[in-house]
């Protein structure tokens, strides 16, 4: 097996066991281990393969022969997953990404690394997705978008035309974005959302039309 086949996990929730059955089912990537910071290991193995130290994985794992996905969620607005992103960077680790085979897009798409896109998305000509972003599935990501880096976008999503998504941003489920609107960076735009107007920095939006909560930090809800 070739060392750039080869990848090591970060994570033991169940976003790293779902991450390990499409890397497994549906990629050429062999996932060899997983890792956590030492202070989470629950078990020394995880889907029936090892669990190491974060702290020392590169002596186990080195990143001349493996490379990595983080495999964490939105918690803190998807800073956690950041940080665990650039520590991995740091320590010398090529961040792999997935692109389901079920996924519909074109050869100018334009994407990041550590990034996860699901079953049956559609991404549409001249898209840009940026760094560790996630997307789920069944969503479309329309002509001329720019997602930014540490983005997670949940199921059924609909990003129009001309759309640009700031980063840190999360979108639940079955959000629409309007054509040309920018999502300004950390925000959070609540389940069935309907955006028609640029937002601000840091906004938490729900409802048809969306509406800024005005009580809410993007930074504490998730």
């Amino acid at each position: 097996m070739e060392d750039s086949n080869k990848i090591v996990i970060f994570g033991n929730g169940n976003f790293a066991k779902l991450v390990y059955y499409y890397f497994t089912h549906d990629s050429h990537y062999k996932v060899m281990a997983f890792t956590v910071d030492k202070d989470y290991i629950t078990d020394k193995e995880f889907s029936g393969l090892p669990v190491v130290p974060f702290e020392e994985v590169e002596l186990l794992y080195p990143p001349e022969h493996y490379n990595m996905f983080i495999a964490l969620g939105y918690k803190s607005l998807n800073k956690l997953r950041a940080k665990k992103y650039y520590e991995a960077k740091e320590k010398g680790y090529k961040l792999v990404t997935y692109i389901s085979s079920s996924v519909i897009k074109w050869e100018n798409l334009k994407i990041g690394d550590n990034c996860m896109i699901l079953e049956s998305q559609i991404i549409q000509p001249y898209v840009t997705i940026g760094n560790d972003t996630v997307i789920w599935g069944g969503g479309v990501i329309a002509h001329d978008s720019i997602i930014g880096d540490h983005c997670f976008i949940a199921s059924n999503v609909l990003v129009a035309g001309n759309a640009t998504i700031g980063p840190y941003c999360f979108l639940g489920a079955s959000v629409t974005i309007r054509d040309g609107v920018t999502v300004a960076r950390e925000c959070v735009i609540g389940m069935g959302a309907s955006v028609i107007k640029n937002t601000e920095e840091g906004g938490v939006y729900f409802g048809v039309p969306a509406r800024l909560h005005p009580k809410i930090d993007s930074k504490t809800c998730l």
